[in-house]
């Protein structure tokens, strides 16, 4: 059974949009564009301390969860100042 794109709240077409890493393990183009601005935010400082890059497609699939969620992190903290 195949299944078509993701249907929206009115019908149309969802067309999901994926980000592919270093390891070709795909993500969601979500995800990659809010490590884009968290990373923007900070100097791109995280991914260049702990792995020497400054691509997000140059990390694999275990060091983009572990920025994702540091991210996600970060994000609480600040909003519960």
């Amino acid at each position: 059974m195949m299944l078509g794109l993701p249907t929206g709240q009115f019908g149309q077409k969802i067309r999901i949009i994926m980000k592919i890493l270093a390891d070709g393990t795909q993500v969601s183009s979500r995800s990659y564009y809010f490590l884009l601005d968290f990373n923007d935010r900070n100097n791109w400082k995280p991914m260049s301390d702990l792995w020497g890059v400054m691509k997000l497609h140059e990390l694999n699939k275990q060091q983009y969860i572990y920025l994702f969620k540091h991210a996600v992190a970060a994000e609480l903290k600040s909003l519960e100042k």
